[in-house]
């Protein structure tokens, strides 16, 4: 008997943490919306419902663009890049290599300041909503 309740309890429990560790960490509705940063490099991120996003990014007289689809997972939001610009850079133009998938980790700070991290180039920086 003591057993049983023992079983209980812990599957009760186990099966609460993951009722909850979907809501506390599945912050993907939380970050729809259009996220704006000044810094060295400035852009914007737009997070579509549906889960598609474009990023625009300004650094000394340079754009980049890119678009495509996104899903979220714990504090990590993963790109698969379908389209960018510019295709081509240089004189003569040389084809540009763009990847076909990124992360970024994010933090929220409060509901519209987010922190985010990029692991691959060791950045951080802070983008703020846009209303």
């Amino acid at each position: 008997m003591k057993n049983k309740c023992f079983y209980n309890r812990f599957l009760s429990l186990v099966l609460i943490g993951w009722i909850f560790s979907g809501v506390c960490y599945s912050k993907g509705a939380d970050l729809i919306g259009k996220w704006q940063w000044k810094n060295e490099i400035s852009g914007e991120l737009i997070l579509n419902s549906n889960n598609t996003y474009s990023l625009l990014s300004h650094w000394n007289g340079i754009s980049v663009w890119e678009s495509g689809q996104f899903s979220v997972t714990n504090n990590l939001i993963h790109f698969v890049i379908e389209d960018y610009e510019p295709k081509e850079y240089g004189i003569p133009p040389k084809k540009l290599i763009w990847p076909k998938e990124s992360s970024l980790i994010y933090r929220f700070i409060s509901k519209d300041h987010i922190e985010f991290k990029n692991n691959t180039f060791g950045t951080r920086w802070d983008a703020y909503r846009d209303r």
